[in-house]
């Protein structure tokens, strides 16, 4: 049965959002005036997450909080001899994230249109990874699903983890280019022209350090702010090339 993503004010006026199952959003929209709800909007789950934005799932993407704790739910639940179906029904009720209830949802309709597991979750590349599929499906060819999907999640939270400590690793050496980039523009642009005007005073000769000082006063001056444009357009560019999956495969392989 599809399932439909919600909106609705309650008789107090308190708006409300969900994900519910019917055969059709009519159906959807009369099941939910007999819950006393008033529905503004019932979209088929799985569709673009239109005027969701959560923390946890943005333009279709789980984040790896939410990939470790929805993977490590479902193990639970499929390890207790409930249906993959079934565990995905409830996992999916019970997130207080209507996106990723859909997305749960849609995953669930397409096992229950025949596919595989693997195959409801290839519908989804944006929110699995090519990783997690290929190990779903390998954990169904082998019938020890539980276990992968348990790995998979400790795999996702490590990940994660160890991502976090490098970020802290990286944050300290980062602040030191950045305060000493910041004073060694501040000692061309201000410092460096009052050195040259005290040597110029005394119509001395200036040393070949001094002169290279002084020419690299002027370019910072003249041309700094281009720079610090272009290498902030740079690193732009660079962010959204390392968003293609591809592109961060070829960097973990470099890497």
């Amino acid at each position: 049965m599809p399932a439909y993503a919600y909106r609705a004010a309650d008789k107090a006026g308190v708006a409300r959002k969900g994900v519910i199952e019917a055969s059709s959003p009519a159906a959807a929209r009369a099941a939910l005036r007999e819950q006393g709800l008033l529905p503004l909007s019932v979209d088929m789950a799985g569709e673009r997450g239109k005027g969701l934005s959560l923390p946890d799932f943005r333009r279709g993407a789980l984040s790896a909080k939410a990939l470790a704790t929805i993977t490590r739910q479902i193990a639970t639940l499929v390890g207790s001899d409930i249906s993959i179906e079934e565990s995905l029904r409830l996992v999916a009720l019970q997130s207080e994230q209507a996106p990723i209830s859909a997305l749960l949802l849609a995953v669930r309709g397409s096992i229950l249109d025949g596919r595989s597991f693997a195959a409801a979750l290839a519908a989804q590349p944006k929110a699995f990874p090519e990783f997690y599929r290929a190990s779903v499906a390998a954990g169904e060819a082998s019938g020890k699903l539980p276990d992968v999907l348990n790995h998979l999640a400790e795999f996702v939270e490590n990940r994660q983890a160890n991502g976090q400590k490098l970020q802290l690793a990286l944050l300290y050496p980062a602040l030191l280019a950045v305060v000493s980039i910041g004073m060694m523009a501040l000692l061309m642009v201000y410092v460096v022209p009052d050195i040259v005007r005290v040597f110029i005073s005394r119509g001395a000769d200036l040393p070949l350090l001094t002169r290279m000082l002084i020419a690299i006063s002027w370019f910072v001056q003249g041309f700094g702010l281009y720079v610090l444009l272009l290498l902030a357009g740079l690193g732009l560019l660079f962010a959204r090339w390392a968003r293609v999956p591809a592109n961060r495969l070829r960097m973990d392989r470099f890497f």
